[in-house]
């Protein structure tokens, strides 16, 4: 009757009330599961202090930075590793090259004609002078040349190799400029003015092993002493010795 349909009525209701209350239960827990998580993966933020605000907002930058700083750091010390491997090289080409030079040295040949001094009467000191112009021709003429500046170079100064050799005469003195110039050897033929005459010759700075068996007919070069002069000769001009300067030196 009329209380059993009250009664079903009540259940009813009862029962939707219970399933409700479990469904938010459910729902309840998971929020605060879904909560918990999200605090954990959020850095704990400071509770106090008027820049909590921006120090928290300031925390991927930093972090951004530090990979710069890391990312920098590894690129120094690859330049520095570079640098230190390229010191050591340098380091090592220098031993190499200094070991090149005690063995095969940097050479110049500086070759004079005997006869000037000999027959013809020439000083000491005029001989020398055409030496002189043509060691510093033959260098100066070949400047860009990268065994003439290790030659010439300051710390190299005290161990110049040079050698002063000569030859009979001038028709000696043309024909070995002629074989060095066949054979690729850089040279300098000296041409004394206003004589006229070539009188020396000096090869570019090189290696004493590629130089010396161009070299080898030729003698040391020693003082002589001048045998009596014809008249000619003894009047000095073209074939005789060269004039005197203002100071009585010769060329």
């Amino acid at each position: 009757g009329y209380g059993e349909r009250t009664r079903m009525a009540a259940t009813a209701t009862t029962r939707r009330a219970f399933c409700s209350c479990a469904l938010f239960a459910v729902c309840s827990s998971s929020r605060l599961q879904i909560t918990a998580a999200a605090a954990r993966a959020v850095p704990p933020v400071p509770s106090s202090g008027r820049g909590s605000r921006s120090r928290l907002t300031s925390t991927a930058p930093r972090r951004a930075l530090s990979m710069s700083d890391t990312h920098a750091l590894s690129m120094s010390d690859t330049r520095t590793l570079s640098m230190s491997n390229t010191r050591a090289l340098s380091m090592s080409k220098l031993s190499m090259s200094d070991a090149m030079s005690d063995a095969d040295p940097l050479f110049q040949y500086v070759v004079l004609r005997r006869d000037l001094q000999e027959k013809i009467g020439w000083p000491l000191g005029s001989l020398v002078a055409q030496g002189c112009h043509a060691s510093v021709a033959a260098i100066v003429t070949h400047l860009e040349d990268e065994e003439v500046r290790a030659y010439i170079a300051v710390d190299a100064l005290g161990g110049m190799h040079k050698a002063v050799l000569e030859v009979k005469g001038e028709a000696q003195l043309i024909t070995l400029a002629q074989r060095l110039a066949d054979a690729g050897i850089a040279h300098h033929l000296w041409i004394e003015q206003p004589e006229a005459i070539p009188t020396a010759l000096a090869c570019k700075p090189a290696r004493k092993s590629i130089l010396a068996p161009h070299f080898k007919k030729c003698q040391l070069s020693t003082w002589r002493a001048p045998s009596p002069v014809s008249g000619a000769a003894a009047q000095g001009g073209q074939s005789g010795a060269p004039a005197a300067d203002e100071f009585g030196w010769g060329h």
